[in-house]
């Protein structure tokens, strides 16, 4: 593994070496990232899988995207006025502990329930395990900056990704031929209890980084900096919550940024109506083995892990904007391709792989081009706003929608919309 990790870091090298004092940290964040790439490539990746083999409707696997969505709007606030107040790397570490301790319960649950009282446990686990999820979230971004000086947050971020990539991919080929293998229950079983591992290794190096936060061993330069900046966010988020709704800053909301949260919006809804209903689409009506949606999902984060390689200098040549407008065009084409059967769907995995590297990759870049370097929380509180909404209704009316009108008609409708929020994102965005 470890020789395998530094043919990785080769393709990230960077003009001048990595200082000494910084290594321990990074360290600690590649192994972090690599063993969620377990998590990420088995259970995360057929968790919805299994439950649509359990008989879960469209409706039902709605939920597992709504409900996160809805728990981030009610918690991300309070999360982080609680996070503001504590040691942020023992926090982060324990709320990870919380969250991932659930993954524990899906073990056992193909052998204990009948299928219908599985989906439904699936689902409330589901919810309350993001609770601690959207601490730990908010907390690690603030730990990230407070222990990767800016200089070297792009090396770090390269790398993490290129880690998640490809392991999320061999893990992701590995539970398709598992399940393949054992055509029981007992197959789920083994990969989710990979994911349990991947999931409690990933914490334990969160605890060796809280360790190095708390010893005040790690990023000298910079860090009483960084430090400040978190506290002033904690003091904001603690303002926001206190005042409720007037914390949205309708101020904020006019004008350019207005426009672009408008559209991100509509971007969102088409991406999210449509997340639900392709696994019981591709389960249901296109009988795609467990063995190919492993390959389908490890062909996307292969093309990913590609496009994520070419994102800096597509960036350079492009900007974000253009950038954004064409990813999103061409994340189009998983609803339109899934349409035309198992090979479509094939297709639609290798081509949106490369389109997600690139909205994906310059989402959080374009929005910090359009918002003031001196106001930002205001600002991304309402993309929050925007975003998790716009997941919480799609994740709900795309599958009562297709339920209406059927799966191909649902889908063609969403391809369209997303093509159309590209555009729209080019022309005014």
């Amino acid at each position: 593994m470890a020789v395998f990790f530094q043919k990785i870091f080769r393709g990230f090298n960077s003009a001048s070496p990595v200082p000494q004092r910084y290594h321990p940290v990074f360290k600690h964040l590649y192994w972090e990232i690599a063993w969620f790439g377990v998590l990420s490539g088995t259970t995360i990746a057929f968790l919805a899988v299994y439950a649509t083999r359990q008989g879960a409707t469209t409706q039902q696997i709605g939920l597992l995207s709504a409900v996160p969505a809805l728990v981030n709007l009610l918690f991300a606030l309070p999360a982080g006025s609680w996070l503001s107040r504590r040691s942020i790397g023992r926090a982060v570490f324990w709320t990870s502990v919380l969250q991932r301790m659930f993954y524990l319960l899906l073990v056992p649950l193909p052998a204990l329930l009948l299928p219908k009282e599985q989906v439904w446990v699936i689902i409330a686990t589901t919810f309350v395990m993001t609770i601690p999820g959207t601490a730990m979230v908010v907390g690690f971004n603030s730990l990230f900056g407070e222990v990767v000086p800016i200089e070297w947050r792009g090396h770090v971020v390269g790398i993490r990704n290129a880690l998640l990539s490809i392991i999320s991919t061999v893990f992701t080929l590995l539970a398709g031929v598992l399940l393949t293998q054992f055509r029981d229950h007992t197959g789920y079983q083994i990969v989710f209890t990979m994911g349990v591992v991947g999931a409690g290794m990933s914490s334990l190096h969160l605890f060796y980084l809280s360790r190095l936060v708390d010893r005040s061993t790690v990023v000298q330069n910079g860090a009483a900096a960084a430090t400040q900046a978190t506290r002033r966010l904690g003091d904001e988020i603690r303002s926001l919550t206190h005042r409720g709704l007037e914390s949205l800053r309708l101020d904020a909301m006019r004008g350019k940024f207005s426009r672009i949260m408008g559209l991100l919006f509509f971007w969102h809804l088409m991406q999210f109506m449509t997340i639900p209903i392709i696994t019981p689409f591709i389960i249901n009506e296109l009988h795609i083995s467990d063995s190919l949606i492993g390959l389908a999902g490890g062909l996307f984060s292969g093309t990913m892990f590609i496009g994520s390689l070419l994102l800096s200098r597509a960036t350079l040549n492009f900007g974000n904007k253009n950038l954004m407008g064409v990813g999103v065009m061409g994340l189009s084409l998983f609803p339109l391709f899934t349409t035309l059967g198992v090979g479509g769907y094939i297709l639609a995995n290798i081509t949106v792989g490369f389109a997600w590297a690139m909205a994906g990759g310059a989402l959080y870049n374009y929005i910090l081009e359009n918002v003031p370097a001196d106001d930002r929380p205001a600002h991304l509180a309402w993309f929050s706003l925007v975003s998790n909404g716009a997941i919480l209704v799609g994740s709900l009316s795309g599958p009562l929608l297709a339920d209406v009108i059927g799966y191909v008609p649902a889908l063609l409708i969403f391809g369209i919309g997303r093509f159309l929020a590209g555009v729209a994102i080019l022309r005014w965005g």
